[in-house]
């Protein structure tokens, strides 16, 4: 049985965009690959079936029709992706499909249905394509039931693949499951899920003939560490905590007692407060991310550490300290807090150095959320790693900070005015300390 086709014109474009008078609609199999959306040409391809996969899929196609980034704001998150690469079409398509899936299941309110069958015929065939064919059919069904029987049929033949689509999957749940409030921040979103996305792509004939990871590899059943800048740095290892105690304030604006004010809140605290704060004023969690170096030139103290934990309510706090030793099988990189809740007791550290460069891409690539997601490194600059060239660690941490826009903070004080500043809307500007760009300034 068949219903009526969808009708987009009945809808308004958010971003104010030029939407056709009169639609297209042609009837389509049922299958998300199928369902397809042209929204500067007025066509729509859905399917027609009364079933719950249709009305999944003619959902999608409606929020597509409505959310789809299109026109200039297409082209500059193209521009943003910052990668000439053949991939980045491809990585914009998916990032879109991901997007709206998401949307789509915000809309329906959990009432919908994916085309598991259909993965299942994908998976099926994946051992007769080539890894790159395999990967980009693997990404369209990511994010639904489907994904298991996909990346079960990729593991038996490339483990290492299927390990990084997993990690690909996991890092951009949070931004791909946001929903959308303006043109520039769904391009913003868009470019930063299609950024992973083409790296993913452009390193499929590497994983393709690597080896699966041994059990080694994964110390506690913590990330695989990350091995970028091997030859400077010590590979990043994070630790398997727990975040079991509540973190002062949430993600979000809040409303707090005060003395002072214009906005009175409860005038019965004049007889319940000692202080009589009867006014209130509205507090701005942090959506930040902070890396902390735990090192011992950084004097730490427990007290400084709590304060600066307390002060990013909402932000995503990372900290590392590590041995100058590569083969150390030691952790050397801390969760301490993430949406609402911290570690109970601060961890101990081996108190060097050595994997600053890793240890901060791997909780930019782990923990931002986004692409406009402040990032900032609370360190002194006095960066190791296995090799004794400050001026090759300088130009490496420096490149790294710059390419992710991080803010370089001197010390804890630094930090909590800076935090503070956040939460009354002030947004930091990226920047380098001094101690580094004089390490570059040398040799420049």
């Amino acid at each position: 049985m068949t219903v009526s086709p969808v009708r987009p014109e009945w809808l308004d474009r958010r971003d104010d965009g030029a939407t056709p008078g009169a639609w297209r609609s042609k009837d389509a199999p049922p299958i998300a690959a199928a369902t397809r959306v042209d929204v500067e040409a007025g066509r729509i391809e859905a399917s027609r079936l009364d079933s719950p996969l249709g009305r999944t899929l003619r959902t999608m196609s409606l929020v597509r029709a409505r959310y789809d980034v299109v026109g200039e704001w297409r082209t500059y998150a193209a521009r943003s992706v910052g990668r000439s690469s053949r991939h980045v079409e491809t990585a914009l398509d998916v990032a879109q499909l991901w997007r709206a899936q998401a949307l789509t299941e915000r809309a329906l309110d959990g009432a919908h249905e994916w085309d598991v069958d259909y993965a299942k015929l994908v998976a099926s065939r994946l051992d007769q394509m080539q890894p790159i064919d395999a990967t980009v059919a693997a990404l369209e069904h990511l994010r639904t039931p489907g994904a298991r029987s996909v990346l079960r049929a990729i593991g038996a033949k490339h483990p290492r693949l299927r390990d990084a689509l997993q990690a690909l999957r996991d890092h951009v749940a949070g931004v791909v499951d946001r929903l959308p409030r303006e043109p520039e921040y769904d391009a913003d979103v868009l470019a930063y899920v299609a950024r992973e996305v083409v790296k993913l792509l452009e390193n499929v004939p590497a994983l393709a003939e690597q080896p699966g990871p041994t059990e080694n590899e994964r110390p506690g059943g913590a990330p695989p560490p990350l091995e970028d800048g091997r030859e400077l740095w010590v590979a990043a290892r994070p630790a398997s905590t727990r975040l079991d105690v509540a973190h002062r304030g949430k993600i979000g604006a809040r409303r707090r007692p005060s003395s002072t004010g214009s906005k009175i809140g409860k005038m019965s605290r004049l007889l319940t407060d000692p202080d009589r704060r009867v006014f209130t004023t509205k507090q701005r969690a942090v959506d930040a991310l902070l890396v902390l170096d735990l090192s011992g030139s950084m004097s730490w103290s427990t007290d400084e550490l709590d304060e600066v934990i307390e002060a990013a309510r909402g932000a995503v706090v990372v900290g590392y300290s590590a041995t100058d030793r590569g083969d150390d099988p030691r952790p050397n990189v801390w969760l301490l807090a993430k949406d609402g809740r911290r570690v109970r007791e601060l961890p101990d550290v081996p108190g060097g150095n050595g994997c600053d460069g890793t240890a901060l891409e791997y909780a930019v690539k782990r923990y931002r959320r986004r692409a406009g997601m402040p990032v900032l490194w609370v360190s002194d600059g006095q960066v190791t790693g296995r090799t004794r060239s400050t001026v090759a660690l300088a130009h490496d941490m420096v490149a790294r900070l710059r390419r992710h826009r991080v803010t370089q903070v001197q010390n804890a004080t630094d930090a909590i005015e800076t935090l503070r500043a956040m939460s009354r809307g002030q947004r930091p500007q990226p920047r380098v300390g001094r101690y580094l760009e004089r390490c570059v300034e040398q040799v420049a």
